[in-house]
């Protein structure tokens, strides 16, 4: 081993254990399942299974055993061997075992440049979109400003550049699909999620030779678009007979939003103002959430205090009986039952919905 007298060579080095340590654990898993699926293996050991056998001798627990059980089902050659598929190669073990529950057509995505961190991001907000029920989704309703699209892929950057408003800027600028990736992909790959009201998250994986577009609430529903595609579809959201920001104003029907003196950065090269990917610090995922607007604070009316709170619970009681409608109309609409069924349970519940929003608008409005 080289002497580690730089952070480069320490990492390298470290990085090089890691990824032999994955390699290592892909073995292992190899051999458990071999004796889990061969009885003859522990014939005479006085175990009766493979997770007693890696308990008594190694304290290893059974979940331990089942994630290397596990990784080796994912990842090693054909899905039974002891050597690591290549495509894996070089992401370690940490990351892996976080890869394990991310579905294989965002793991393409990915690569090892990015951090377990990055890594766990996604899996993180994968795992939030999966316990939005569809049915909620669909009450969202889409926002005006997005109904008339009907491309996913255009949704996603109208999205992205309303949270984003200086891409928006720069790509309005941009002179070619190099700048396009400079702005979007300045450390060569990235990966944005955005999440579109009414429709749901996407995955944007944004590399040099494509872009793909993955719906997370359906990963099997996956696009592939060309540069010049990609090109397209953000022009689309620009007005060039306007300045930048004008042309953001009337695509979103609102100000330009303008950073807090305290929130400036300073000024930078415009590849280190977007890079939403890097090998080191800079976290995968750019995607911020939509600044709020500053609302001047309004003097609070003094009013004497009601004798009794039945308004208040009444209120409670509605958002209560609405949670449970909402539910039940997810489990409706996922539900065996036939369509024609399954509209009258829906119409009775809306109207129910309908009912118990107006007075919730009603007692706030009272209130």
């Amino acid at each position: 081993m080289e002497a580690l007298t730089t952070y480069k060579t320490f990492k390298q080095n470290l990085d090089n254990e890691l990824n032999r340590a994955a390699e290592g654990f892909v073995k292992i898993g190899y051999l458990l399942k071999l004796a889990r699926d061969n009885p003859h293996i522990l014939a005479g050991s006085g175990y009766t299974n493979i997770n007693e056998m890696a308990n008594k001798e190694y304290g290893i627990d059974k979940t331990v055993v089942s994630r290397w059980i596990s990784i080796n089902d994912e990842f090693s050659e054909g899905g039974y061997s002891d050597r690591l598929k290549s495509e894996y190669q070089g992401y370690g073990y940490s990351k892996l075992a976080v890869m394990l529950n991310i579905p294989e057509t965002i793991r393409e995505e990915l690569s090892p440049a990015f951090t377990k961190s990055e890594i766990q991001t996604i899996k993180d907000e994968i795992d939030e979109e999966s316990h939005i029920a569809p049915m909620e989704v669909y009450l969202e309703g889409q926002a005006a400003e997005q109904e008339k699209i009907e491309d996913n892929l255009e949704k996603v950057l109208h999205q992205l550049m309303y949270e984003q408003p200086d891409k928006y800027v720069m790509a309005f600028s941009s002179k070619n699909e190099k700048d396009l990736q400079d702005i979007f992909a300045p450390a060569t790959e990235a990966i944005y999620t955005v999440r579109v009201q009414g429709v749901g998250r996407f995955l944007l994986s944004i590399k040099p030779e494509k872009v793909s577009l993955v719906n997370i609430r359906n990963t099997d529903d996956k696009e592939m678009y060309e540069w010049t595609e990609f090109a397209e579809r953000i022009k689309r959201l620009f007005d060039y007979a306007l300045q930048p920001r004008e042309s953001w104003e009337k695509t979103y029907n609102m100000p330009f939003p303008e950073k807090e003196a305290s929130e400036k950065e300073p000024e930078q090269t415009k590849k280190q103002e977007v890079a939403p990917v890097q090998h080191k610090e800079t976290p995968v995922k750019q995607v911020k959430k939509p600044e709020k607007k500053v609302v001047p604070a309004k003097k609070k009316k003094i009013e004497t205090p009601k004798e009794d709170n039945e308004d208040d619970n009444t209120i409670r009681g509605y958002k209560a009986a609405i949670t449970s409608s909402l539910k039940k109309m997810s489990s409706v609409w996922e539900s065996d039952k036939t369509d024609t069924d399954k509209v009258k349970i829906l119409l009775e519940e809306t109207d129910k919905l309908v009912f118990r929003l107006k007075g919730i608008a009603g007692g706030e409005r009272n209130g």
